[in-house]
């Protein structure tokens, strides 16, 4: 008996937890624009490879102390539009986060 309410309790619990989705990584190969508008910024450009449009936006719904992320990325986003085509600029976005979706950000030098 004590089986079948461990298997019970442990398939409700699977069932009430929301999925959580895996960090998203989007790679440009252009920056054409961004927006720095509120809570909500953006990065918008073409994609690496495929070059099609590519807009990635993100939730950054913390006060001036507590946008480190968004704070360092900045730059690089900047410095993506200011050198075209000598730059790829990945950020990755995780949707999950309900404060700061920005995880990360990074250049690589097109070679």
């Amino acid at each position: 008996m004590k089986t079948l309410a461990g298997c019970t309790l442990l398939i409700a619990i699977l069932v009430a937890s929301p999925l959580r989705a895996a960090p998203v990584t989007y790679a440009f190969d252009t920056v054409t624009a961004v927006e720095m508008s509120g809570t909500h910024p953006s990065v918008y450009g073409l994609a690496k490879d495929t070059l099609a449009n590519l807009a990635v936006g993100f939730v950054d719904n913390t006060n001036i102390s507590y946008r480190y992320v968004v704070s360092r990325c900045v730059p690089l986003f900047v410095t993506a539009m200011e050198k075209p085509g000598r730059y790829f600029l990945y950020v990755t976005v995780d949707a999950a986060q309900s404060n700061v979706q920005l995880i990360s950000c990074r250049l690589e030098i097109k070679s």
